[in-house]
């Protein structure tokens, strides 16, 4: 049988300027500590969005909690965003290694194709006006003119295909790698939660193909620092 879940209350105040000051709100929240692991307490709920209307209407914040999500991937993404430090996923670093040698290879095949033809038009005198002038390239009518223009179509498209997938992975390259708490926060989630198959949720033990989302801010550092100290005092 489950553990009963400890419940933790929490008062909030209403903006209401037609009702007393003192009007508090009592909400009762689930609290999702995990047994096996020492982890962090996060409030199962996200704020969908804050508005205010006309000066004597009341202010409420529209909140859903974990348990309004349906299990399996909704639930799990839900817990992923209620802290920007549990934003962990793969990188795929070998994959995007993978891609940019495929790439990088077909634009070598494509560079030795332009060499060769460059050659071929420099051996003689007449073709090689053509090595000279695009615009007099472009007015060929022999089977030459189109190739060159054919390939050179092809090493566009393959040129912005790896720029782009370079210029990700550097990027990809540069998030940092997240720290071992945060990681045991998400097994531990998965591990109570079973929000899906094992296969699919192996991810997370990925060590070294991981990234974080989170800036890892020093307020967040700060945070960090002040919930193990709360947490060692409750135990």
């Amino acid at each position: 049988m489950d553990a009963p879940i400890a419940l933790s209350s929490i008062s909030i105040h209403q903006e209401n300027p037609a009702q007393s000051t003192n009007n508090v709100r009592e909400y009762i929240v689930p609290d999702h500590g995990l047994p096996r692991f020492k982890v962090r307490r996060f409030w199962p709920w996200k704020r969908i969005f804050s508005s205010s209307v006309d000066k004597g209407h009341a202010y409420q914040d529209i909140v859903k909690k974990l348990e309004d999500y349906p299990g399996g991937y909704p639930r799990f993404s839900a817990f992923l965003d209620s802290e920007e430090d549990l934003m962990i996923f793969r990188r795929f670093g070998t994959l995007h290694s993978r891609l940019l040698l495929h790439k990088q290879d077909q634009l070598r095949v494509l560079e030795t194709t332009i060499e060769q033809m460059d050659a071929e038009d420099h051996r003689t005198v007449d073709a090689r006006r053509y090595l000279m002038s695009r615009e007099w390239n472009d007015r060929r009518v022999d089977d030459a003119m189109a190739m060159r223009k054919r390939v050179l179509e092809d090493v566009e498209q393959k040129l912005l295909e790896y720029g782009k997938l370079l210029l990700q992975t550097r990027q990809i390259l540069a998030l940092t790698k997240p720290s071992s708490y945060d990681v045991q926060n998400v097994w531990n989630y998965i591990g109570n939660e079973k929000p899906f198959v094992e296969a699919e949720s192996l991810y997370i033990l990925m060590k070294d193909d991981l990234v974080s989302l989170s800036p890892g801010t020093e307020s967040a550092l700060v945070n960090r620092f002040i919930e193990d100290f709360l947490s060692n005092l409750c135990e």
